[in-house]
């Protein structure tokens, strides 16, 4: 069995990791694991919504 990322999914991973670098250097991102305790910032989950990121863990059916 191959485990192996597609190019694809390497290209998908290397434009997120630039995106959050990007707006960890402009702190709008902060990196926490309890971040969602204390709520979330809708400016950054507009960004992330316009790049079409933010129904890819849900179903087709429910708009993913």
């Amino acid at each position: 069995m191959d485990f192996k990322f597609t190019e694809e999914q390497e290209r998908f991973r290397q434009e997120v990791r630039d995106f959050l670098e990007g707006e960890i250097r402009q702190g709008s991102f902060k990196p926490s694991c309890d971040a969602w305790i204390q709520g979330y910032s809708l400016e950054f989950t507009k960004k992330v919504a316009q790049r079409g990121w933010i129904g890819l863990t849900w179903p087709k059916e429910y708009g993913g």
